[in-house]
């Protein structure tokens, strides 16, 4: 294709990704209406034989591409076609793609490619003023939190669709003594809290409701029967929550902070513990099987506190004032 062609459509294409050069077929088909294998292989800086699988792509998902004789031959969209605009202000375009990015560190396993062709879609779309700042969101970088574990996003779909239709799953499910069960569960939501992902509702091996980690879930089907509906009212993420911080341990920390409710809850996770307002404070029941690590957690709160129970939490703070002091020091030891 000569330069003059490809200008015709107000870009000049840079070449570096497959995803980016499905793009260049489609926007070039909807703009000339038809294009010569040569030319396209010219503009995608590849051979033909390359430009035959791109367009077998588009044919697989759904675009009717048609082959065209004569000279050179050539591909165009079937008469009559219409492709959907995708229309994004800029607000919106970087809200979107800084989803996607998300996803790489915090949201569900999804296949690079979905997540990179979603974003090589919104830059191919947009206009030079606001593809300019999705561009640039690229060079944002995520960290990973080191302990979580993130199920794959098929499975979050499937368990957030059947709890929106009503649907009975059946749940081959790895627990946390890494033993594995099987039951039927009435699904009532999904739920996400400290990095962890959840399936809430009636569990019919346990005849009661209960929370799974879709990381830990190794295979979900939906039964084909109906489920029983979720209580009016019912908070997926306020069960879930409330649950981690209760579960049984060797102690509960009791600690009574000198602040409103709101200001307390602003520094402190749901799932950390239960926290209840009292006439002179806020009352925080903490689950612990460490409460030296509860100690360092509570100090670095730098909250104005009273320790309530137990004896061995005083015991935990007195160790790490101690270690504190020796650091202070100029001694070594474990902080």
């Amino acid at each position: 294709m000569r330069t003059e062609s490809v200008r015709y459509l107000g870009y000049r294409p840079r070449m570096y990704q497959p995803t980016t050069r499905l793009l260049t077929v489609l926007e070039l088909l909807q703009a000339r209406g038809s294009v010569t294998g040569p030319e396209l292989a010219r503009v995608l800086e590849v051979d033909r034989r390359s430009v035959r699988r791109y367009v077998v792509s588009l044919q697989d998902l759904g675009i009717p591409i048609e082959g065209t004789r004569g000279p050179g031959g050539g591909y165009r969209l079937r008469p009559g076609t219409r492709m959907a605009p995708l229309l994004f202000t800029e607000p919106e375009a970087v809200a979107t793609t800084l989803g996607l990015l998300a996803l790489r560190a915090r949201g569900p396993v999804v296949d690079p490619a979905a997540r990179e062709g979603a974003i090589a879609k919104l830059e191919r779309t947009l206009p030079e003023s606001t593809r300019g700042a999705v561009e640039a969101l690229r060079a944002v970088v995520l960290d990973r939190p080191r302990d979580a574990t993130r199920p794959d996003a098929s499975t979050v779909a499937l368990a957030a669709g059947a709890a929106r239709r009503g649907d009975r799953l059946h749940i081959v499910y790895r627990g946390n003594r890494l033993e594995l069960t099987e039951r039927d569960v009435d699904p009532w939501g999904v739920a996400v809290t400290l990095d962890h992902w959840y399936l809430v509702g009636w569990c019919h091996l346990r005849g009661d409701a209960r929370q799974f980690r879709l990381d830990r879930a190794i295979a979900l089907t939906v039964t084909g029967e109906r489920a029983t509906p979720a209580p009016d009212g019912f908070d997926a993420l306020a069960f879930v929550t409330r649950g981690i911080a209760t579960v049984p341990t060797e102690h509960v920390a009791v600690v009574r902070f000198a602040l409103p409710l709101a200001d307390v809850v602003e520094r402190i996770p749901l799932a950390y513990g239960l926290l209840d307002a009292t006439e002179d404070g806020v009352i925080g029941r903490f689950p612990s099987d460490d409460l030296g690590a509860t100690a360092r957690w509570l100090v670095g709160l730098g909250l104005p506190m009273q320790l309530v129970a137990p004896a061995e939490l005083r015991a935990a703070f007195r160790a790490l004032a101690g270690r504190m002091t020796a650091l202070a020091a100029g001694e070594s030891g474990r902080p």
